[in-house]
């Protein structure tokens, strides 16, 4: 506790400037819940009344089993197969920078959603518009937040409108069995758009018990977080369902939120066959609070997010897989969410379809691994706003009198080849990709990975990589009041070198990384007076260097009483920009300090207790807003800000009780320009978690 008040007093001397009114309002969504809502009331009641009925079934029917915290049942981190290349690779093996959170690590952290998580993983910028995952933009080693892969369960969920829709994920955070961030360029293995890296959730399905999972967290400012989830085998079959429920008034003026979403896996395990079948559906309406501009604090958004997907793999040394699916976002985005001014013409409207066949093949020989993949990916919009004008007018489903007026489209065509050789002490990955789009043209991307162990458990790797990114449709096709896009743009790319160490002791695992990507042609919103929009522009060349570190410890290995685990993370990055003295909007805008830890300790018997601290400062300025002259002063710098997250649990048996408090002592910080973020903010939850055996 020393330590982080000395940090705290450290960080409190910040500049008053750029206050905003954070009081606290009526919310009103009730005005909208009767028309657009009423999924989210019917979910929410159907959350609560199943809750109920499952625990009483669950009482009277089955016999509940304690899940206690074993080392015996602990996998080791070197022998997870990771997705770090196009062939199989275990972790200890890899010659690239992977970080994994598991399970335990996500029961015990101090957060209720995937960016809030992602924020203490090393290299990881997480930029947030509100709280609770509103909308972040994710970017990795200093990468914008449209170079960044996402994937669910191996499946892309990146929205070719925007990277600001990336994260719009169909699942909970309680529903996440274990997360994997691949930095660095990994075009060769995931095609177009794995720019600076990938990031794979994997959920609940992973799990080897029948359980069913009741979660119930409330918290200030209205906050409610329902979850049900259940995890069901029956021969060689399993399925996961999770339905979840989330609301809250907000922080401040407009930062309400009202969420629902619906998640179903169903998974085939047989000796030379596994199928897999996943489906979500996500409802999110949320009060954009200067999302855009801070000149518009009444900005208000809703989406909705569909998906399905299936795949089947066949063979156990000579594989074959197939993939195939389709993923559609709907947007409705307002300047006003009331009172619109005279001039306003009407809302945005966008809907996008993905759809997606992959196919990949996996053979072993003396020689090693070959892999070849194929991949084919078809991505639409219809847009009043994106796109070129269509000659019908489409009408937007559940939108009373808006049409789409504009589309566009294009397909893209990928083949991947991939040989890994590996022996005792040697692992050396080389292959490429070569892609096609329909409206810009052949991109190939080659890269070879290699590691070598020159001391028992200490392996040192590198790497060099090409990647690149397509424009999306708002890059190409966007025109507002401060915006102006670009049909001309040409895709960016990239080529990165990296090396490093790492080590895996039987109590205590680390990392160290140096890298360096040579950017070219990277798109960015620019403009040369202060009096322009805003233009997206291939201007900008970018050379980022970076050097990153991770060390972690698990004290119950050491036969340390009370402690558990501690990690420590800490990445610097620089960038040198030619651009022609035009001003950047985002790829300068980057951590150029980022520093986290994490620590889980014992308190007394079943009561443990998790701190998360975290520094960061960022390069760049934003644009001051006055909000009482309602006018635009200057350009400011970003501050440094620490934070402090807390969270003490209780457990026994199935039951676990846990209070929360992020930010603890209150500071005042920003992610994006103008918005800022919630001051203190106190959450309060139940789980229950039954492992279930039939009697």
């Amino acid at each position: 506790m020393i330590f982080f008040s000395q940090v705290r007093k450290q960080h409190q001397k910040r500049s008053k400037t750029l206050k905003r009114n954070s009081t606290n309002h009526k919310t009103v969504f009730g005005q909208w819940e009767n028309k657009n809502f009423s999924i989210f009331n019917s979910i929410g009641k159907t959350i609560k009344i199943t809750s109920l009925v499952l625990a009483y079934f669950m009482f009277s029917n089955f016999s509940v089993v304690a899940q206690e915290e074993s080392l015996a049942d602990t996998i080791t981190l070197s022998e997870i197969p990771i997705a770090a290349s196009r062939t199989v690779q275990l972790y200890s093996e890899t010659a690239r920078v992977v970080s994994i959170i598991d399970s335990e690590e996500l029961a015990n952290i101090a957060a209720q959603t995937l960016d809030d998580l992602l924020e203490y993983v090393m290299n990881v910028d997480v930029r947030k518009r509100g709280a609770l995952g509103i909308q972040s933009d994710v970017s990795i080693r200093g990468g914008s937040f449209e170079q960044t892969l996402i994937l669910l369960n191996g499946v892309k969920m990146n929205d070719p409108q925007t990277g600001h829709h990336s994260m719009n994920l169909p699942i909970d955070f309680s529903s996440i069995e274990r997360i994997e961030i691949l930095e660095g360029a990994a075009s060769r293995i995931y095609g177009a758009n794995a720019f600076s890296g990938a990031i794979n959730i994997i959920t609940g399905s992973a799990s080897t018990h029948d359980k069913i999972a009741l979660t119930m967290v409330a918290g200030e400012h209205s906050f409610y977080n329902g979850t049900f989830s259940a995890s069901l085998r029956s021969g060689d079959t399993q399925s996961f369902l999770s339905i979840n429920k989330k609301q809250t008034d907000g922080y401040a003026y407009n930062t309400d939120f009202n969420t629902a979403s619906v998640f179903y896996q169903f998974v085939v395990k047989l000796p030379q066959l596994n199928f897999d079948l996943q489906a979500g559906y996500f409802d999110k309406a949320f009060g954009a609070n200067s999302f855009y501009s801070p000149a518009y604090p009444d900005q208000f958004e809703q989406i909705k997010t569909t998906f399905i997907s299936s795949g089947i793999n066949i063979g156990t040394k000579n594989k074959l897989k197939a993939q195939v699916y389709w993923r559609q976002h709907q947007d409705r985005f307002e300047l006003f969410r009331q009172n619109p001014a005279n001039w306003y013409m009407g809302h945005n409207y966008h809907q996008t379809h993905t759809t997606g066949v992959d196919l990949n093949t996996l053979f072993r020989s003396r020689v090693g691994q070959t892999a070849l993949g194929l991949e084919f990916r078809n991505e639409h919009i219809l847009s009043n706003k994106l796109g070129e004008p269509m000659t019908e007018s489409i009408a937007v489903p559940n939108e009373p009198d808006a049409e789409f007026t504009h589309s566009s489209s294009n397909n893209n065509c990928s083949l991947f080849a991939e040989h890994q050789l590996t022996n005792r002490n040697v692992s050396v990955s080389a292959g490429g990709m070569l892609y096609y789009n329909s409206v810009f043209g052949f991109h190939p991307s080659f890269g070879v990975d290699a590691s070598y162990r020159f001391v028992s458990q200490i392996r040192a790797f590198a790497s060099v990589n090409q990647s690149m990114r397509m424009p999306t449709f708002t890059d190409l096709y966007y025109e507002g009041t401060t915006n102006l896009g670009n049909p001309d743009l040409k895709p960016e790319s990239a080529l990165t070198i990296e090396a490093g160490v790492k080590t895996e002791q039987q109590a205590w695992n680390a990392k160290l990384a140096i890298f360096r990507r040579f950017g070219s042609n990277i798109i960015d919103w620019v403009r040369q007076a202060e009096t322009d929009k805003w233009q997206s522009q291939n201007l900008t060349e970018l050379t980022t260097s970076g050097i990153e570190a991770t060390v972690q410890f698990d004290f119950r290995k050491m036969n340390i009483p009370n402690l558990k685990k501690l990690t420590l993370n800490y990445a610097y990055l620089e960038t040198d920009k030619n651009s022609n003295d035009w001003e950047s909007n985002y790829a300068l805008d980057y951590l150029q300090h980022n520093f986290s830890l994490r620590l889980h300790h014992q308190i007394y018997k079943n009561i443990t207790a998790s701190w998360q601290y975290q520094y960061q400062d960022r390069a760049g300025t934003f644009r001051l807003y006055d909000n009482e002259k309602q006018l635009f002063v200057g350009e400011t710098e970003y501050l440094p800000y620490s934070l402090v997250d807390f969270r003490i649990t209780w457990q026994k048996k199935q039951m676990k009780f846990f209070s929360e408090l992020s930010n603890v002592f209150g500071d005042e910080y920003f992610d994006i320009g103008n918005i800022e973020m919630p001051k203190k903010w106190l959450k309060i939850g139940l789980k229950i978690d039954f492992l279930l055996k039939n009697e």
